[in-house]
């Protein structure tokens, strides 16, 4: 008897493929891990198996039954969510603006905003997608960039900083300036 299996398994979010033919088969009581960059579909592989997507293609089986089109409630299966704070109904660009808009921030900084947070978290061409349509090292990024985080509060700015520990250093770079140019404008202005 075998554990799951999945037979050439792919999803696809509009014309954009997450996951491309996933052949990959675990025995009863075997540990695996699901190792890759973001954005690689591991997430929503996960998801598939645990039946909170539906795959655009192949088959999924938990033991010798085939569960693609099955329930997540009819599965012998559980999964531990990545909880971020993202409103599931709005876009990217909709979510990292919602605080900015609940603090009737004019509608041009709100895109100026917007479009930097986007581009510092590498997040651009994503900004139309609702968070179920994102990897979860997407939903990562996109929460950790919603517009409380890009406020011009240094604790804010700090906390930024402390999330994105893996980010290349020229990114880290970027972060720390405009911490400090934040930081900097927050002080003049008192």
């Amino acid at each position: 008897m075998s554990g799951v299996q999945l037979l050439r398994v792919s999803k696809q979010f509009g014309y954009h493929r997450v996951v491309d033919g996933v052949q990959l088969s675990i025995n009863p009581g075997e540990f695996m891990t699901l190792l890759g960059p973001s954005g690689c579909g591991k997430t929503t592989t996960l998801r598939m198996v645990a039946g909170f997507e539906n795959p655009s293609s192949g088959v999924i089986k938990i033991g010798d039954c085939d569960v693609t089109h099955v329930s997540p409630n009819s599965r012998n299966t559980g999964m531990v969510f990545q909880s971020f704070a993202l409103f599931p109904h709005l876009s990217v660009a909709e979510n990292v603006a919602f605080g900015l808009k609940v603090r009737k921030v004019d509608a041009a900084s709100i895109r100026e905003r917007v479009r930097e947070a986007i581009s510092l978290v590498r997040l651009e061409g994503f900004e139309n997608r609702l968070p179920r349509q994102l990897s979860g090292g997407q939903q990562q990024r996109g929460t950790s960039r919603s517009a409380r985080s890009i406020s011009s509060s240094g604790t804010s700015c700090s906390s930024i900083s402390g999330a994105f520990s893996r980010l290349s250093a020229l990114q880290q770079s970027t972060l720390r300036m405009i911490r400090a140019r934040r930081c900097a404008c927050r002080t003049a202005s008192r």
